[in-house]
């Protein structure tokens, strides 16, 4: 299995439900900081309701070079009664060659950024 899609099963199996991030900023942090990320949670909101942002930033070692930022939430809206799911919402389910509706964002999501985080290393090596 690529390694793309294995992240994104591994993100798609834990149940972030906002304010809970699961352990989504860890998994990605994982992937990001051997390829010369520096990763740091920012926390925000009401004491009472504290939700977690990841940032991870490459800068070049060359002065003129461009740096690269990373950020953003990995959880996500609740998911509402669960016997109204043909499938648990946080379990990877294929059906017909595609992933379950609720996950499909989450993959399209993380499918766009790990193709553009591979693509721009080559272009950010220093």
């Amino acid at each position: 299995m690529a390694r793309a899609l294995q992240l994104t099963e591994q993100l798609m199996a834990e149940p972030s439900v906002t304010p809970s991030d699961g352990r989504c900023q860890a998994l990605i942090a994982a992937r990001l900081q051997p390829l010369g990320f520096s990763c740091e949670t920012l926390v925000s909101g009401p004491d009472d309701f504290r939700v977690t942002n990841l940032w991870a930033i490459r800068r070049s070692a060359h002065p003129n070079a461009p740096t690269l930022v990373f950020a953003g939430h990995t959880d996500v809206v609740p998911t509402g009664p669960l016997e109204n799911w043909s499938s648990d919402p946080f379990v990877p389910t294929h059906r017909d060659g595609k992933y379950s509706l609720y996950c499909a964002v989450i993959v399209k999501r993380v499918d766009a950024q790990t193709r553009a985080k591979t693509s721009l290393n080559d272009l950010l090596r220093d």
